[in-house]
């Protein structure tokens, strides 16, 4: 299961395949391996779902991750007190329905693409031999979620200014970490 999803991110072009480590270094200068390792869950239909991690705690990579901000949880009531207002602004005696979606991302860390210079510290060794190297946000880096987070909130903002607040309103979650990000 491993094998196959780690030649399922090189087909993607998440990761790059590399023979050896030296091929790995003339490409990118001196480089930090991390270990590797696969958390499986089952999805809801039954079926296993791999989600692989790189240990940049172990290797040390993220101790050179300085944050200087955070993500802020959203509250249950946030979105209760939006239905609320939502419901109470209805016009009595008119029929009304409120629509709720949510929206899920395939591979999200994986449509962030990372610095150049930053590639070196995202390789690890592939399960038949040779290295990969993540050329996107990998799970298992200290800056990861942040870096999602300001993504999705910048998506989130941009998709609100298009509606009326009193129509519209964003509830922003990320359910991968069990972190979700403040109220949009």
């Amino acid at each position: 299961l491993f094998s196959k999803e780690v030649g399922r991110l090189i087909k993607e072009k998440f990761v790059e395949r590399h023979a050896t480590l030296q091929e790995v270094i003339d490409l990118h200068g001196s480089v930090i391996v991390s270990k590797v390792a696969a958390i499986v869950k089952a999805r809801p239909d039954g079926t296993p779902k791999l989600r692989i991690i790189i240990d940049m705690l172990r290797s040390l990579v993220n101790s050179f991750v300085n944050l200087v901000e955070r993500i802020v949880l959203p509250r249950l009531a946030d979105m209760i007190s939006d239905l609320i207002a939502f419901s109470t602004a209805l016009e009595s005696g008119t029929p009304q329905i409120i629509d709720m979606m949510v929206l899920e991302f395939s591979d999200a860390f994986h449509t962030i693409c990372v610095a150049p210079r930053e590639l070196r510290f995202q390789v690890f060794r592939l399960p038949d031999g040779g290295y990969g190297l993540y050329r996107t946000v990998v799970f298992g880096g200290g800056g990861a979620s942040l870096v999602w987070g300001r993504a999705v909130v910048f998506l989130g903002r941009s998709a609100q200014s298009m509606f009326d607040p009193r129509t519209v309103r964003l509830e922003i979650y990320e359910r991968f970490s069990g972190h979700a990000l403040r109220k949009q």
